[in-house]
């Protein structure tokens, strides 16, 4: 599926994305704990996904110790690929100048133990970013990094 329309995609020229850099593959390490009820995540629109949250990540970039919340969405949970996923949507420093201002997101697969590598790289943006009429889900306070993360897609620019 594609965030573009077929009338949009002909004007697409493409995403940008930052140089890899090896610095935000980050070792992490993950608190799982599962035991809050499902709830409702707010997104942009009046469609309301229902997740739960799986795990803290906690890493450390920039000489920066960091937090995030990972998700699992609970809609998905039994799907033999989405259901061994995690959502870790998150907001830095660079949003609004360098990335799309309302966040990134990650998709992480269930670590298989504690200590895992999270692939800041792969950070992307949601399909809003492209176009309003797309419903996305808005990263949660506690998820705003104190540091820049200049890894990842970058803003488009339409």
């Amino acid at each position: 599926m594609s965030p573009f329309s077929k009338e949009e995609r002909s004007s697409f020229h493409g995403f940008q994305y930052f140089e890899p850099d090896l610095l935000y593959r980050i070792w992490a390490e993950i608190q799982v704990d599962t035991s809050s009820p499902p709830f409702e995540l707010a997104t942009n629109t009046s469609r309301r996904p229902i997740y739960r949250v799986y795990g803290k990540l906690a890493f450390t970039v920039h000489d920066t110790l960091c937090e995030l919340t990972a998700y699992q969405n609970m809609e998905s949970i039994d799907h033999p690929d989405y259901g061994k996923q995690l959502f870790v949507p998150f907001r830095d420093r660079t949003n609004g100048i360098q990335s799309y201002e309302a966040g990134r997101y990650l998709d992480v697969p269930v670590p298989d133990s504690t200590h895992f590598m999270l692939d800041f790289n792969d950070a992307y943006n949601p399909y809003c970013a492209y176009a309003q009429r797309w419903s996305c889900p808005l990263v949660p306070f506690e998820n705003q990094l104190p540091v820049n993360i200049r890894a990842g897609e970058k803003k488009y620019k339409h």
